[in-house]
């Protein structure tokens, strides 16, 4: 049966691998072709459900629309059926797909350290930055300052408030388009890019009608701040994933599905920009064809940006150096590797024989993997009822996995380098780190890996009649039909006309693993099982020390030292009660926790860990609010830093003597290592601090209170 499984790989593997291969070892130059017109429908976020005519090249294994086009279709028509009832969260892989391409090595951008959270660039007053992980990468936010102004998104996520710091009054608003919401904001001197997204309303009629979601860019410029001038607008295709400024250039990366699934038919996508479709030139092919990622790029100083678009899976992190990009996604594979299994389970079994193998295996070879799947379904169904019971032993496991792309990165230019996969998923982008060791680059990766057993839920249905009326709509009237359908049920188990097998994921005790991977997209060393039963919650890279927090009943910390990056090494590790969900240096001694403590009902926590010595770690201070909870468990922007105060900021909420607040100010002494709660405020909505020079501005959700700092005296209230 090794070798039968085998066969079976392999052919699988051709119908993803081989059309792939030939585009990437294709000659550079082609050999000279005629051009040619050929229609092809598709679906365009510009012309829905219209046939566009595109001018492409033939022969020569020249990659064009319609090879796109039937590689989409390939992956849908398996994907669409839905081969199991495995959630799209969980994640395997057919390890007959390679995915390693090498990096060309980049010069390095530098040492680590505790990044500055102030800046006085520009205007000459010290003013606070976003939180960010990277020094000089710069990452959205619903509020930021240049020193002089302020601005801040308002709940509605409709209108932004423009400050005028001088004063400290609104100078005026700007209110974005109706169906969009504002997902971010970059301010840079006086340009102001707000970053948006389409709100979907779904139509309840059928077939319903595709919905391909749009970001929308806005640029402004903010010289005048009673007057704020709009430069432009960029549409581009997709879901917003994230997005990083690196000096005057953005980078914003959207998702979006290369097909869709609609009443039984199968219609491609292809991503736009402002309404055109994306040049093949700009299309990078992974070998993955489910998701397009676009990347767009935008010059903020020359008022020009370009697009590049990715083939492959659903985003779900993004790291970024200034000189090169990390897209993450989940292996979305797993119904290959659960489908080879259960053919693999069947064949044990004897409930298939070498004839039904056989013409499985034709299926698959000729790449129409939703017929092999109905050729599985119409056996299974085909089972004897005294037989049913042997299916209760077909059972299978797999391990989530996860992909990185990684992108050289030059202005506008953007370069796929190549990719590299790890099992486990990401828990943020803090578990991804890139470090410089002896001129070398390399990134450490932490992940949290779930073994899940895949077992099969049998149960009878019954077949029945029932009359439906549907309304289909289209653009300009509605007309109901009324058709006889097959319904099924559950109910009265004597009627059975057939077997449903529905495999439900059981997901097993949970391990950590930790890879460091070289410029050559090497996979270098690895700790696997780090906290068995646990998962991460938490990471951060200070120097050579990679910092973890896991937790389950109890909160460990681990420090690893990377200094030989082939020979990481576990120094120590320190548990307590609770967990953090964000770690930040205070300073090279000392790293400051926020997470929730439950042994005693719920609280905020606030730990101070003594990391002078990594193999002897300690908690030398702590600080818990009661009934507490912080947006900075989920969003680190949310964390204000003033090192020039010895100052943390954290929004939130929790009863302080009784009484409910929603800003924690917090004082740090680093020769004590100790925290202490100065000072609590209520706000409604309180999200967001910031300082310039001497003053701390706290954002809620319709004012914005000012303290005088150090002294935290109210000095008056914005309404905004």
């Amino acid at each position: 049966m090794i070798e039968e499984r085998n066969k079976i790989i392999i052919l699988g593997a051709i119908f993803f691998i081989i059309g792939f291969l030939i585009t990437i070892i294709a000659p550079a130059v082609a050999p000279t072709q005629p051009y040619q017109t050929r229609s092809i429908t598709m679906i365009n976020p510009a012309t829905i459900y219209k046939t566009i005519t595109y001018t492409e090249k033939t022969g020569g294994g020249v990659y064009s629309y319609s090879e796109l086009i039937d590689k989409i279709m390939s992956q849908a028509k398996f994907f669409a059926t839905g081969v199991t009832a495995l959630p799209a969260a969980m994640t395997a892989v057919s390890e007959a797909i390679p995915l390693v391409t090498p990096l060309s090595a980049v010069s390095s951008s530098g040492d680590r350290g505790v990044y500055p959270e102030v800046s006085s660039l520009g205007y000459g007053k010290t003013f606070s930055k976003t939180n960010v992980q990277v020094e000089g990468v710069d990452e959205q936010d619903i509020v930021k300052t240049n020193g002089e102004i302020i601005v801040a998104t308002k709940p509605d996520r409709k209108n932004i408030a423009v400050i005028n710091v001088s004063s400290d009054q609104v100078a005026s608003y700007i209110k974005i388009d109706q169906d969009y919401v504002v997902r971010g904001l970059y301010l840079v001197n006086n340009t102001l890019v707000i970053i948006s997204s389409q709100q979907i309303y779904r139509i309840l009629v059928y077939p319903s009608p595709p919905i391909i979601e749009k970001t929308r860019i806005y640029i402004y410029d903010l010289s005048d701040l009673s007057r704020p001038v709009e430069i432009s607008h960029i549409d581009i295709d997709g879901g917003f994933s994230g997005s990083r400024l690196v000096n005057s250039y953005l980078y914003i990366v959207t998702n979006m599905p290369s097909f869709r699934f609609s009443g039984g038919n199968i219609s491609p996508v292809i991503p736009s920009v402002n309404g055109s479709p994306i040049p093949l030139g700009s299309i990078i092919d992974t070998g993955l064809y489910l998701n397009f990622v676009n990347i767009l790029t935008y010059d903020l100083v020359k008022n020009r940006f370009n697009v590049k678009t990715v083939t492959g899976g659903f985003v779900e992190w993004i790291y970024m150096k200034p000189d090169r990009l990390y897209l993450v996604w989940r292996d979305p594979l797993v119904y290959i590797d659960v489908i080879y299994r259960l053919i693999d389970q069947l064949y044990i079994n004897r409930l298939i024989s070498e004839e039904n193998l056989t013409e499985i295996m034709n299926m698959i070879k000729k790449g129409d993997l939703m017929a092999a799947h109905v050729i599985i379904n119409n056996i299974i169904n085909s089972i004897p009822r005294d037989k049913l019971s042997i299916l209760k032993n077909i059972s299978t496991e797999v391990v989530d996995k996860t992909i990185f792309n990684v992108f050289n990165i030059d202005g506008l230019n953007i370069v796929w380098s190549g990719s590299f996969r790890v099992a486990g998923h990401v828990l943020d982008q803090f578990a991804m780190e890139e470090f410089e060791n002896k001129g070398s680059r390399y990134i450490i990766v932490a992940t949290t890996v779930s073994k899940i057993v895949v077992e099969p839920l049998i149960y009878p249905i019954i077949t029945l009649p029932v009359v439906i009326t549907e309304t289909n709509c289209n653009v300009s009237y509605c007309v109901n039909a009324t058709t006889t359908r097959i319904i099924t049920s559950r109910e009265n188990v004597q009627n059975i006309s057939r077997v449903m097998i529905t495999f439900i994921p059981r997901v097993s005790e949970a391990y950590n693993n930790m890879y460091i991977v070289d410029e050559k997209l090497r996979i270098v060393s690895v700790i696997e099982g780090l906290a068995p039963g646990e998962r991460i919650y938490a990471a951060r890279l200070l120097k050579n020390i990679f910092y973890l927090i896991t937790f389950r009943n109890v909160d460990p910390l681990y420090a690893i030292d990377i200094s030989d990056p082939y020979k990481p090494v576990v120094l120590g590790f320190l548990k307590t009660p609770g967990f953090s969900e964000y770690l930040h240096p205070i300073s090279n001694d000392l790293l400051l926790g926020v997470g929730l403590e439950t042994s005693l009902g719920r609280s905020l926590k606030i730990s101070l860990y003594d990391i002078s010595d990594p193999k002897n770690l300690k908690i030398s201070s702590e600080i818990l609010l009661q009934g507490g909870s912080s947006p900075v468990l989920n969003d680190h922007h949310a964390f204000t830093l003033d090192s020039r105060h010895n100052l943390v900021i954290i929004p939130g909420y929790a009863m302080i003597n009784s009484s409910p607040a929603t800003v924690f100010i917090i004082k740090y002494s680093i020769d004590q290592k100790k925290i202490e709660l100065i000072k609590s405020i209520y706000i409604v909505g309180a999200s967001r601090s910031l300082y310039i020079d001497d003053k701390l501005y706290i954002i809620g959700s319709d004012i914005i209170m000012i303290l005088k700092l150090p002294s935290l005296e109210e000095l008056k209230t914005i309404n905004y």
